[in-house]
Protein backbone atom coordinates (compact mmCIF):
# COMPACT_ATOMS: atom_id res chain seq x y z
CA UNK A 1 0.00 0.00 0.00
CA UNK A 2 1.31 3.00 -0.65
CA UNK A 3 1.15 5.98 1.17
CA UNK A 4 2.54 10.13 1.04
CA UNK A 5 3.32 12.01 3.75
CA UNK A 6 5.32 15.37 4.37
CA UNK A 7 8.57 15.14 5.69
CA UNK A 8 8.26 18.54 7.28
CA UNK A 9 5.31 18.43 9.20
CA UNK A 10 4.74 14.24 8.99
CA UNK A 11 1.01 15.01 7.92
CA UNK A 12 -0.60 12.21 5.66
CA UNK A 13 -1.81 13.35 2.54
CA UNK A 14 -3.09 12.47 -0.77
CA UNK A 15 -0.63 10.32 -3.10
CA UNK A 16 -1.39 12.25 -5.88
CA UNK A 17 -0.51 16.02 -4.09
CA UNK A 18 3.34 16.78 -4.59
CA UNK A 19 3.80 19.72 -2.24
CA UNK A 20 2.33 19.59 1.76
CA UNK A 21 -1.31 21.79 1.95
CA UNK A 22 0.14 22.84 5.27
CA UNK A 23 4.25 23.74 4.56
CA UNK A 24 4.60 23.46 1.12
CA UNK A 25 7.45 21.14 1.44
CA UNK A 26 7.73 18.46 -1.08
CA UNK A 27 5.58 15.21 -0.55
CA UNK A 28 7.48 11.89 0.71
CA UNK A 29 6.34 9.00 -0.67
CA UNK A 30 6.08 5.83 0.87
CA UNK A 31 5.83 2.42 -0.15
CA UNK A 32 5.62 0.55 2.40
CA UNK A 33 2.70 -0.22 5.04
CA UNK A 34 5.07 -0.11 8.11
CA UNK A 35 5.91 3.58 7.39
CA UNK A 36 2.45 5.02 8.57
CA UNK A 37 4.20 7.58 10.74
CA UNK A 38 7.08 9.61 11.23
CA UNK A 39 10.04 8.91 13.00
CA UNK A 40 11.02 11.29 15.44
CA UNK A 41 14.62 12.04 13.55
CA UNK A 42 12.53 12.37 10.89
CA UNK A 43 10.44 15.05 13.07
CA UNK A 44 12.99 16.93 14.30
CA UNK A 45 14.68 16.77 10.57
CA UNK A 46 11.70 18.39 9.59
CA UNK A 47 11.93 21.18 12.53
CA UNK A 48 15.10 21.99 11.70
CA UNK A 49 14.56 22.01 7.68
CA UNK A 50 11.57 24.03 8.51
CA UNK A 51 14.13 26.43 10.65
CA UNK A 52 16.58 26.44 7.93
CA UNK A 53 13.66 27.23 5.00
CA UNK A 54 12.50 29.99 7.55
CA UNK A 55 16.12 31.09 8.20
CA UNK A 56 16.34 31.02 4.65
CA UNK A 57 13.49 32.98 3.81
CA UNK A 58 14.14 35.55 6.09
CA UNK A 59 17.95 36.27 4.85
CA UNK A 60 16.50 35.80 1.16
CA UNK A 61 13.75 38.57 2.22
CA UNK A 62 16.67 40.64 3.85
CA UNK A 63 18.67 40.04 0.54
CA UNK A 64 15.66 40.18 -1.76
CA UNK A 65 15.02 43.54 0.56
CA UNK A 66 18.38 45.21 0.46
CA UNK A 67 19.00 44.57 -2.94
CA UNK A 68 15.36 46.26 -3.41
CA UNK A 69 16.95 48.74 -1.36
CA UNK A 70 20.17 49.14 -3.37
CA UNK A 71 18.51 49.08 -6.27
CA UNK A 72 15.72 51.97 -5.53
CA UNK A 73 19.03 53.79 -4.80
CA UNK A 74 20.97 53.20 -7.79
CA UNK A 75 17.79 53.90 -10.00
CA UNK A 76 17.66 57.38 -7.49
CA UNK A 77 21.16 57.71 -8.24
CA UNK A 78 20.72 57.38 -11.58
CA UNK A 79 17.55 59.60 -11.81
CA UNK A 80 19.13 62.46 -10.13
CA UNK A 81 21.93 61.86 -12.05
CA UNK A 82 19.67 61.95 -15.20
CA UNK A 83 18.38 65.19 -13.63
CA UNK A 84 21.51 66.74 -12.97
CA UNK A 85 22.11 65.66 -16.80
CA UNK A 86 19.04 66.96 -18.37
CA UNK A 87 19.37 70.56 -15.94
CA UNK A 88 22.92 70.91 -17.40
CA UNK A 89 21.55 70.02 -20.93
CA UNK A 90 18.79 72.60 -20.09
CA UNK A 91 21.19 75.23 -18.66
CA UNK A 92 23.82 74.45 -21.77
CA UNK A 93 20.85 74.23 -24.53
CA UNK A 94 19.79 78.20 -22.41
CA UNK A 95 23.12 79.15 -22.64
CA UNK A 96 23.33 77.96 -26.54
CA UNK A 97 19.72 79.72 -27.09
CA UNK A 98 21.11 82.67 -25.40
CA UNK A 99 24.32 82.75 -27.45
CA UNK A 100 22.49 81.79 -30.43
CA UNK A 101 19.83 84.82 -29.99
CA UNK A 102 22.64 86.75 -29.35
CA UNK A 103 24.72 85.31 -32.38
CA UNK A 104 21.58 86.09 -34.39
CA UNK A 105 20.77 89.18 -33.29
CA UNK A 106 24.46 90.20 -34.09
CA UNK A 107 23.92 88.60 -37.38
CA UNK A 108 20.29 90.64 -38.08
CA UNK A 109 21.93 93.81 -36.62
CA UNK A 110 25.02 93.58 -39.44
CA UNK A 111 22.52 92.41 -42.15
CA UNK A 112 20.37 95.83 -41.09
CA UNK A 113 23.73 97.51 -41.29
CA UNK A 114 25.18 95.93 -44.67
CA UNK A 115 21.41 96.61 -46.15
CA UNK A 116 21.65 100.15 -45.24
CA UNK A 117 25.01 100.83 -46.35
CA UNK A 118 24.18 98.97 -49.16
CA UNK A 119 20.81 100.84 -49.70
CA UNK A 120 23.01 104.47 -49.26
CA UNK A 121 25.65 102.91 -51.18
CA UNK A 122 23.18 102.19 -54.09
CA UNK A 123 21.73 106.15 -53.03
CA UNK A 124 24.98 107.01 -53.79
CA UNK A 125 25.93 105.78 -57.15
CA UNK A 126 22.43 106.31 -58.15
CA UNK A 127 23.20 110.42 -57.43
CA UNK A 128 26.37 109.87 -58.73
CA UNK A 129 24.91 108.50 -62.16
CA UNK A 130 22.19 111.33 -61.67
CA UNK A 131 25.22 113.80 -61.37
CA UNK A 132 27.47 112.35 -64.10
CA UNK A 133 24.40 112.40 -66.77
CA UNK A 134 23.85 116.07 -65.83
CA UNK A 135 27.36 116.79 -65.68
CA UNK A 136 27.14 114.80 -69.48
CA UNK A 137 24.03 116.81 -70.54
CA UNK A 138 26.04 119.30 -69.78
CA UNK A 139 28.71 119.15 -71.73
CA UNK A 140 26.96 117.67 -74.67
CA UNK A 141 25.10 120.87 -74.36
CA UNK A 142 28.29 122.85 -74.27
CA UNK A 143 30.11 120.80 -76.81
CA UNK A 144 26.85 120.99 -78.76
CA UNK A 145 27.02 124.99 -78.42
CA UNK A 146 30.52 124.96 -79.21
CA UNK A 147 30.59 123.07 -82.01
CA UNK A 148 27.52 124.99 -83.74
CA UNK A 149 29.66 128.38 -83.20
CA UNK A 150 32.71 126.67 -84.57
CA UNK A 151 30.59 125.56 -87.22
CA UNK A 152 29.37 129.12 -87.66
CA UNK A 153 32.69 130.79 -87.25
CA UNK A 154 33.89 128.32 -90.08
CA UNK A 155 31.24 129.16 -92.14
CA UNK A 156 31.34 132.65 -91.79
CA UNK A 157 35.74 132.02 -92.05
CA UNK A 158 34.55 130.04 -96.03
CA UNK A 159 32.29 132.97 -97.06
CA UNK A 160 35.38 135.76 -95.67
CA UNK A 161 37.91 133.26 -97.68
CA UNK A 162 34.89 133.05 -100.54
CA UNK A 163 34.93 137.17 -100.93
CA UNK A 164 38.49 137.40 -100.37
CA UNK A 165 39.34 134.57 -102.85
CA UNK A 166 37.10 136.09 -105.43
CA UNK A 167 38.96 139.65 -104.80
CA UNK A 168 42.11 137.95 -104.75
CA UNK A 169 41.45 136.36 -108.44
CA UNK A 170 40.27 140.02 -109.21
CA UNK A 171 43.46 141.31 -108.00
CA UNK A 172 45.51 138.68 -109.46
CA UNK A 173 44.89 140.29 -113.25
CA UNK A 174 46.09 143.79 -111.90
CA UNK A 175 49.04 142.09 -110.21
CA UNK A 176 49.72 140.86 -113.13
CA UNK A 177 49.31 143.94 -114.96
CA UNK A 178 51.69 146.32 -112.10
CA UNK A 179 54.40 143.36 -112.40
CA UNK A 180 54.56 143.66 -116.17
CA UNK A 181 54.88 146.97 -116.12
CA UNK A 182 57.38 147.14 -113.69
CA UNK A 183 54.70 149.12 -111.04
CA UNK A 184 55.94 146.72 -108.25
CA UNK A 185 55.15 149.71 -105.41
CA UNK A 186 51.72 149.38 -106.61
CA UNK A 187 51.13 145.71 -105.75
CA UNK A 188 52.38 146.50 -102.48
CA UNK A 189 49.47 149.15 -101.94
CA UNK A 190 46.83 146.30 -102.82
CA UNK A 191 44.76 144.30 -100.52
CA UNK A 192 47.47 142.09 -99.29
CA UNK A 193 44.78 140.36 -97.19
CA UNK A 194 42.92 139.52 -100.25
CA UNK A 195 46.34 138.51 -102.29
CA UNK A 196 47.29 135.97 -99.91
CA UNK A 197 44.47 133.33 -101.50
CA UNK A 198 46.30 134.19 -104.47
CA UNK A 199 48.96 131.64 -105.87
CA UNK A 200 49.46 133.35 -108.14
CA UNK A 201 49.56 137.22 -106.86
CA UNK A 202 51.77 135.20 -103.90
CA UNK A 203 54.14 134.20 -106.82
CA UNK A 204 54.60 137.62 -108.38
CA UNK A 205 55.10 139.10 -104.81
CA UNK A 206 57.70 136.34 -103.87
CA UNK A 207 59.55 137.66 -107.34
CA UNK A 208 59.34 140.84 -106.10
CA UNK A 209 61.38 139.99 -102.60
CA UNK A 210 63.40 137.67 -104.36
CA UNK A 211 64.48 139.91 -107.09
CA UNK A 212 64.54 143.49 -104.81
CA UNK A 213 62.02 144.41 -107.57
CA UNK A 214 60.96 148.43 -106.29
CA UNK A 215 61.30 147.08 -102.85
CA UNK A 216 64.61 145.70 -100.61
CA UNK A 217 65.65 142.52 -101.26
CA UNK A 218 64.14 139.94 -98.68
CA UNK A 219 64.82 135.94 -99.63
CA UNK A 220 62.95 135.61 -95.83
CA UNK A 221 59.91 137.63 -97.49
CA UNK A 222 60.41 135.76 -100.44
CA UNK A 223 60.37 131.87 -99.47
CA UNK A 224 57.52 133.17 -96.99
CA UNK A 225 55.30 134.24 -100.33
CA UNK A 226 56.83 130.96 -102.38
CA UNK A 227 55.51 128.99 -99.73
CA UNK A 228 52.24 130.59 -99.32
CA UNK A 229 52.09 130.15 -103.53
CA UNK A 230 52.90 126.60 -103.23
CA UNK A 231 51.01 125.71 -100.67
CA UNK A 232 47.98 126.86 -102.73
CA UNK A 233 48.87 124.32 -105.31
CA UNK A 234 50.76 127.01 -107.61
CA UNK A 235 53.05 124.60 -109.69
CA UNK A 236 56.29 127.47 -110.76
CA UNK A 237 56.21 128.23 -107.02
CA UNK A 238 56.73 124.64 -105.67
CA UNK A 239 59.48 124.28 -108.75
CA UNK A 240 61.03 127.70 -107.71
CA UNK A 241 61.27 126.24 -103.83
CA UNK A 242 62.67 123.29 -104.85
CA UNK A 243 65.31 124.71 -106.42
CA UNK A 244 66.06 127.03 -103.80
CA UNK A 245 66.90 124.45 -101.59
CA UNK A 246 68.45 122.26 -104.14
CA UNK A 247 70.76 125.06 -104.70
CA UNK A 248 74.88 123.52 -104.00
CA UNK A 249 75.88 127.21 -102.86
CA UNK A 250 73.25 127.94 -100.63
CA UNK A 251 73.24 127.94 -97.25
CA UNK A 252 69.69 126.77 -96.56
CA UNK A 253 70.24 123.54 -99.04
CA UNK A 254 67.97 121.20 -97.98
CA UNK A 255 67.63 117.93 -99.79
CA UNK A 256 64.77 116.51 -98.15
CA UNK A 257 62.62 119.78 -98.72
CA UNK A 258 64.04 119.98 -101.94
CA UNK A 259 62.75 116.21 -102.99
CA UNK A 260 59.34 117.76 -101.09
CA UNK A 261 58.57 120.56 -103.63
CA UNK A 262 59.67 118.91 -106.63
CA UNK A 263 57.69 115.69 -105.96
CA UNK A 264 54.51 118.18 -105.66
CA UNK A 265 55.53 119.96 -108.80
CA UNK A 266 56.32 116.71 -110.45
CA UNK A 267 53.14 115.22 -109.51
CA UNK A 268 51.15 118.00 -111.63
CA UNK A 269 53.39 117.25 -114.75
CA UNK A 270 56.18 120.07 -114.34
CA UNK A 271 59.07 118.08 -116.61
CA UNK A 272 61.88 120.16 -115.67
CA UNK A 273 60.76 118.97 -111.67
CA UNK A 274 60.37 115.42 -113.04
CA UNK A 275 63.74 115.05 -114.06
CA UNK A 276 65.07 117.45 -111.25
CA UNK A 277 63.20 115.29 -108.63
CA UNK A 278 64.72 111.89 -110.39
CA UNK A 279 68.27 113.38 -110.10
CA UNK A 280 67.95 113.52 -106.70
CA UNK A 281 66.69 110.13 -106.35
CA UNK A 282 69.67 108.70 -108.77
CA UNK A 283 72.09 110.99 -106.42
CA UNK A 284 70.34 108.17 -103.61
CA UNK A 285 70.52 105.12 -105.75
CA UNK A 286 67.08 104.80 -105.52
CA UNK A 287 66.87 103.80 -109.45
CA UNK A 288 63.48 102.37 -109.87
CA UNK A 289 62.22 106.07 -108.94
CA UNK A 290 64.43 107.63 -110.73
CA UNK A 291 63.58 105.99 -114.15
CA UNK A 292 59.83 106.36 -113.62
CA UNK A 293 60.20 110.12 -113.09
CA UNK A 294 63.02 110.04 -116.06
CA UNK A 295 60.97 108.51 -118.57
CA UNK A 296 58.12 110.88 -117.61
CA UNK A 297 59.55 113.81 -118.16
CA UNK A 298 61.24 111.89 -121.65
CA UNK A 299 57.98 111.35 -122.79
CA UNK A 300 57.13 114.97 -122.38
CA UNK A 301 60.31 116.00 -124.66
CA UNK A 302 62.34 117.04 -121.89
CA UNK A 303 65.54 116.81 -123.52
CA UNK A 304 68.10 116.07 -120.32
CA UNK A 305 65.88 113.27 -118.46
CA UNK A 306 65.85 111.65 -122.12
CA UNK A 307 69.74 111.97 -121.58
CA UNK A 308 69.20 110.35 -118.10
CA UNK A 309 67.57 107.94 -119.52
CA UNK A 310 69.82 106.74 -121.92
CA UNK A 311 72.67 106.79 -119.37
CA UNK A 312 70.12 104.62 -117.45
CA UNK A 313 70.35 102.42 -120.28
CA UNK A 314 73.97 102.61 -121.13
CA UNK A 315 75.23 101.87 -117.81
CA UNK A 316 72.64 99.20 -116.38
CA UNK A 317 71.38 101.49 -114.08
CA UNK A 318 68.26 99.73 -112.72
CA UNK A 319 67.82 98.36 -116.52
CA UNK A 320 70.15 95.35 -118.00
CA UNK A 321 72.61 97.60 -120.15
CA UNK A 322 70.74 97.83 -123.58
CA UNK A 323 72.83 99.76 -126.15
CA UNK A 324 69.97 100.54 -128.69
CA UNK A 325 67.64 101.67 -125.99
CA UNK A 326 70.55 104.10 -124.56
CA UNK A 327 71.10 105.28 -128.65
CA UNK A 328 67.72 106.32 -128.98
CA UNK A 329 67.13 108.10 -125.98
CA UNK A 330 70.61 110.02 -126.45
CA UNK A 331 69.45 110.57 -130.08
CA UNK A 332 66.47 112.13 -128.95
CA UNK A 333 68.34 114.61 -126.83
CA UNK A 334 71.13 115.07 -129.07
CA UNK A 335 68.50 116.14 -131.53
CA UNK A 336 67.72 118.77 -128.99
CA UNK A 337 70.73 120.39 -129.21
CA UNK A 338 71.88 118.61 -125.89
CA UNK A 339 75.66 118.26 -126.10
CA UNK A 340 76.13 115.56 -123.40
CA UNK A 341 74.15 113.08 -125.37
CA UNK A 342 75.69 114.17 -128.83
CA UNK A 343 79.41 113.31 -127.53
CA UNK A 344 78.19 110.41 -125.49
CA UNK A 345 76.69 108.97 -129.35
CA UNK A 346 79.70 110.18 -130.90
CA UNK A 347 82.07 108.14 -128.62
CA UNK A 348 79.68 105.09 -128.63
CA UNK A 349 79.99 105.82 -132.65
CA UNK A 350 84.19 106.13 -132.39
CA UNK A 351 84.05 102.61 -130.51
CA UNK A 352 81.93 101.45 -133.06
CA UNK A 353 84.40 102.67 -135.88
CA UNK A 354 81.77 104.80 -137.60
CA UNK A 355 83.81 107.41 -137.67
CA UNK A 356 81.33 109.77 -140.03
CA UNK A 357 78.93 109.35 -137.37
CA UNK A 358 80.90 110.45 -135.15
CA UNK A 359 82.17 112.95 -136.32
CA UNK A 360 78.70 114.84 -136.84
CA UNK A 361 77.55 114.53 -133.21
CA UNK A 362 81.36 115.69 -131.82
CA UNK A 363 81.07 118.60 -133.86
CA UNK A 364 77.57 119.51 -132.96
CA UNK A 365 78.64 118.91 -129.02
CA UNK A 366 81.79 120.26 -129.96
CA UNK A 367 80.40 123.88 -131.41
CA UNK A 368 78.72 124.47 -128.02
CA UNK A 369 82.27 123.97 -126.15
CA UNK A 370 81.87 120.67 -124.75
CA UNK A 371 85.68 120.15 -124.22
CA UNK A 372 85.81 116.63 -124.56
CA UNK A 373 83.71 116.83 -128.03
CA UNK A 374 86.71 119.57 -128.90
CA UNK A 375 89.24 117.40 -127.38
CA UNK A 376 88.04 114.14 -129.79
CA UNK A 377 86.90 115.95 -132.73
CA UNK A 378 90.50 117.14 -133.62
CA UNK A 379 91.90 114.24 -133.78
CA UNK A 380 89.41 112.64 -135.20
CA UNK A 381 90.56 115.33 -137.85
CA UNK A 382 94.18 115.05 -137.17
CA UNK A 383 94.24 111.05 -138.04
CA UNK A 384 91.67 111.55 -140.88
CA UNK A 385 89.09 109.36 -139.07
CA UNK A 386 85.21 109.91 -141.11
CA UNK A 387 86.72 113.12 -142.79
CA UNK A 388 89.67 114.37 -144.66
CA UNK A 389 93.12 114.71 -142.40
CA UNK A 390 93.46 118.16 -141.85
CA UNK A 391 96.36 118.68 -138.99
CA UNK A 392 95.66 121.91 -138.40
CA UNK A 393 91.53 122.16 -138.14
CA UNK A 394 92.22 119.06 -135.40
CA UNK A 395 94.73 121.71 -133.68
CA UNK A 396 92.28 124.25 -133.39
CA UNK A 397 89.68 121.83 -131.80
CA UNK A 398 92.31 121.06 -129.38
CA UNK A 399 93.77 124.50 -128.75
CA UNK A 400 90.16 126.27 -128.30
CA UNK A 401 89.27 123.37 -125.71
CA UNK A 402 92.45 123.92 -123.89
CA UNK A 403 92.37 127.61 -123.54
CA UNK A 404 89.38 126.78 -121.24
CA UNK A 405 91.86 124.40 -119.22
CA UNK A 406 90.66 121.13 -120.82
CA UNK A 407 93.42 118.80 -118.79
CA UNK A 408 93.76 116.27 -121.56
CA UNK A 409 94.21 118.49 -124.53
CA UNK A 410 96.90 120.93 -122.18
CA UNK A 411 98.75 117.84 -121.98
CA UNK A 412 98.63 116.86 -125.74
CA UNK A 413 99.68 120.14 -126.33
CA UNK A 414 102.60 120.04 -124.08
CA UNK A 415 103.52 116.45 -124.63
CA UNK A 416 104.18 117.29 -128.28
CA UNK A 417 105.70 120.98 -127.88
CA UNK A 418 102.72 122.47 -129.52
CA UNK A 419 101.66 126.10 -128.22
CA UNK A 420 98.33 127.33 -127.21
Amino acid sequence: MIKAFCTSCGKNLDIESKFCSSCGAIIKTCVTEKQSQPSIILRILAIISAIYMIFAIIFLAGFIHDHHTTQLRIEQEHRIAEENRLAEERETNNRLSEERLAQEKKRAEQEKQRIEEAEQQKLAEIKKQQNETAKKLLQERQLAEEQKAKQQQEANRQKQIAELTKLGGELTEITKEYFTKGEFSKILDLNQEALEYSSEAQYILAQIYMNGSGVKADVGKAISHYRKSAELGYVNAQYALGMYFNDENSAKRDGKEAEKWFNMAAQQGHTESQCLLANILTSRSKYEEASTWYRKAADSGHKIAQFNLGVMYDKGRYFKKDYDKAIIWYKKSADQGWAQAQYNLGSMYEEKKMYQTAVIYYTSAAQQDYLDAQYNLGWLLIEGKGVNKNQEEGLKWIRRAARKGHPVSLKMLRDNKLSL
